[in-house]
């Protein structure tokens, strides 16, 4: 693992984070995000589904580099394509909803 590696990660905790608190209900009524939806609910969808694009193809991105670096050193195991880094972030996501 290398430096550039960890801040990629920190970085996309961060900015998960940040999704996770602007979804996340502060009151039974609203969440922060609902401001955005209720200036524009075009952009407020449009940009909801661009965050989630961006966390999922940035987590492949991650996936497939620490599998590629660690995982596979580790249990002398072959290297996954980012196509198959994909396919696991996504399965994992079906577990967590």
């Amino acid at each position: 693992m290398t430096r550039l590696f960890n801040l990629g990660l920190f970085l996309y905790l961060c900015f998960a984070a940040a999704v996770d608190f602007l979804f996340d209900p502060q009151s039974e009524m609203k969440v922060p995000w609902d401001k955005v939806y209720e200036w524009s609910p075009a952009a407020g969808i449009t940009i909801a589904i661009g965050m989630l694009a961006i966390l999922v193809l940035w987590g492949a991105a991650l996936v497939r580099i620490f599998w590629n670096r660690f995982i596979s050193d580790l249990f002398k195991i072959r290297n996954i394509t980012y196509d198959e880094s994909l396919a696991l972030v996504l399965v994992m996501a079906l577990f967590l909803i």
